[in-house]
């Protein structure tokens, strides 16, 4: 979990950076604010595209591992209930065994 959130934080960094220096560039450009405004404009959808592409691909992981981990947690509670019916049955047999012997012994004396 820790190396996701490492991961996370590198990655929004990166945009964060990425994004202040994009802005910093159009705005110390020799350009009119029009053509500075559009260039912004454009910047920033880009950005909101490749974020909302990470968000889909970081959603995927993310449903993924949550798909593995039921499916993980469904099988080890299925082997758990076999187990314990196992021990269940083999106690019932115990226990009829106990009292046959039981049965027997007072029959005897």
């Amino acid at each position: 979990m820790s190396e996701s959130n490492n991961s996370s934080s590198t990655l929004l960094a990166f945009l964060l950076g990425a994004t202040a220096g994009g802005i910093a560039a159009l705005l110390l450009a020799p350009a009119s604010g029009e053509e500075t405004r559009r260039k912004l404009k454009e910047k920033s959808s880009e950005l909101y595209e490749q974020g909302s592409e990470q968000a889909t691909r970081a959603k995927d992981v993310v449903s993924g591992k949550a798909q593995e981990a039921s499916t993980a947690a469904r099988e080890r509670a299925r082997q758990v209930s076999d187990s314990a019916r196992t021990q269940v049955t083999a106690v019932k047999d115990a226990v009829a065994e106990g009292k046959k012997a039981y049965q027997r012994e007072v029959q005897e004396s």
